[in-house]
């Protein structure tokens, strides 16, 4: 194998996510849809591309494409306003003790 094809193989993990079965198969369909387009457009350019994606995926999203779910859920989760407490009752007072 080339450095290049290990190296592919390391951002299909890491566009994907890391730690899950599907992650991987998610990365390496994405990473290729994206190898097949910008070998056509821009062949030149396509491994900084890629170097690129990768700095960007370790910075801004660690767990992968398949984090994205957990992230919205718990942007909602923030966003959503706390449900409202009912009053607790006054505790009772204590009987009055004889001197």
């Amino acid at each position: 194998m080339t450095p290049e094809k290990s190296l592919e193989a390391v951002v299909w993990v890491a566009v994907g996510g890391r730690g899950t079965l599907l992650g991987p198969v998610i990365g390496a369909v994405g990473v290729n849809a994206l190898k097949s387009w910008a070998t056509r457009a821009i062949p030149d350019l396509w491994i900084l591309l890629m170097g690129g994606l990768f700095i960007l995926v370790v910075l801004f999203l660690p767990g992968g494409i398949v984090s994205i779910p957990g992230k919205i859920r718990g942007w909602f989760a923030k966003r959503r306003p706390a449900p409202a407490l009912a009053p607790s009752p006054a505790p009772a007072e204590p009987a009055p003790s004889e001197p």
